[in-house]
Formats: C-alpha cells, structure tokens, sequence
C-alpha cells in the first residue's frame, strides 16, 4: 500500500497536466511506466546479516537467496525443541505402556500427551524462525534499494530491501474524466517515451474505479504490445489517443 501511494504521488505530480487537442482529433496526456509488482521486504526476526548476495539494480529470480542471516541461534534453539519432541514422544509411549499395566493414571498419559503437543508447537515456530533466515525473491525482477549491509545487526520490522518485477510494465495514465463517454478497455494509443524515444502501440486494459472530484480526472492503465528491453520501471512520456481509432480487436474466445 505505501509502495502504491508513493507511485501513485510521483504519477500525480507528473501527470497533472492539461490534456492537449490536436488538429488530428487525437488526444494527449502524460503517462508514466509502472512494475506489476513490488515489494519492500523487511526483516521478521532478530539478527545478525551474514551476506547479501544482490546489489541495486541486480536482476534476480523467484525463489533466489538475496539476503542471508547468521542463524546459528535460532538452529541451536530448533534442535533443542526437536530434542524435547522426541523426549516427550517416548514419555507418551510409556505412559500409554505403562497404563495397559495400571501402573499409571489415565490423567498422565493425558499430561504426556499435552507435552508432546507443547513441543511440536515449539518445533514449528523454532521451524518458522530458521526458515526466515534466508530472504528469499518472491516474484522475478530487480532490486530497487537495499537498506542494510551484511554483517550489521538489525531488529525484527527493519526495512531490508525494495524489491519490483520488471518483467511487464504496465502503463499507468491520469485522464479527465470527460473521455470517458468514449474511452474504454480495448482503445489503443501511441506511447513515445522520453528516455529513449520510442514510440510503442498501447492498450488501455483497466479504468479507474473513482473520479477525483477537484481535478475531475482518472486513472487508468495500460499495456504495452511489444514492449523493448530498454524500458525501465519510472520511465515517462506522452500517450496519444485518437477517438477516430477503432478499438483493439476483441478476442473472438470472449464473445464480444
């Protein structure tokens, strides 16, 4: 949510600007490329960092180790709570042996039991702890920002690292709201990006659910149909409609 503000703070500040009428019927705003996905991962245990293995700007894949505690800690205290486990384990055996014999109470297998139950708790939440020693990537993209170093110590909720999927951009818009008696999911539109001076064919894919009162504008998003590998998340530039355009063509699967 706060990574969706922020976008969204940068966007308004870039796009706010007055729509422009060309002589050709066509209609321009600013648009702003935006990640699919991004995530500021922080720390959800105490510790000391052992390695980072990424640096701003790497590439990564899902599943990938990007940043690795000292766990030596948190393993001891597993194999402790696995120990205990197996402790109470053949307690509960006995006392279920012992039982068939009366030699024990009903009430102390039950005890027997309820410390088997305790100690498989604590082996899977001693579980969880070691599992949190290995940040791993949650999606394929690229690193933003990394906010510590290996071998400081950091507390649980420290912000670690910025973390977005450049794998598909998508093209965020802020338009008035008056284009939307003809402007809907399907319209296409030139995109020319400021960085590099392409030009690319968009799709507007979604429409904003509410109107700014004040502004009397929306937003609305967009793809890309064959975007390049020179595009970056945070890129900028001018999206051209023309209300004389046909809308994109339907997907004859869908029936429409």
């Amino acid at each position: 949510m706060i990574m969706r503000r922020l976008w969204q703070t940068v966007l308004m500040g870039l796009l706010l600007s007055p729509a422009v009428y060309g002589a050709d019927q066509s209609l321009s705003t600013r648009a702003m490329l935006e990640p699919l996905r991004q995530a500021k991962i922080s720390s959800e245990l105490a510790g000391r960092i052992n390695a980072i293995n990424v640096r701003n700007g790497d590439g990564f894949r899902k599943g990938d180790v990007l940043i690795q505690y000292d766990c030596a800690l948190y393993q001891a205290d597993l194999d402790a709570a696995k120990a205990e486990l197996a402790s109470a384990s053949a307690q509960l055996a006995n006392n279920r042996q012992l039982l068939t014999m009366k030699s024990v109470s009903k009430l102390d297998v039950e005890l027997a039991r309820f410390e088997k139950e305790r100690q498989a708790a604590r082996v899977k939440s001693s579980s969880y702890k070691v599992s949190r020693c290995s940040i791993k990537a949650p999606f394929n993209g690229r690193v933003v920002e990394l906010a510590v170093n290996a071998h400081e110590s950091v507390e649980n909720g420290k912000e670690l690292v910025w973390l977005l999927d450049d794998t598909e951009l998508e093209v965020n818009l802020v338009i008035p709201s008056s284009w939307l008696s003809w402007l809907q999911p399907g319209r296409t539109f030139d995109f020319l990006v400021d960085e590099t001076g392409e030009r690319f064919i968009g799709e507007v894919i979604r429409i904003g659910s509410l109107v700014d009162a004040v502004s009397q504008s929306i937003h609305i998003t967009g793809k890309l149909e064959s975007p390049s590998n020179n595009l970056v998340a945070g890129m900028s530039g001018l999206a051209q409609f023309d209300q004389q355009r046909p809308l994109h063509d339907a997907d004859p699967e869908s029936g429409n």
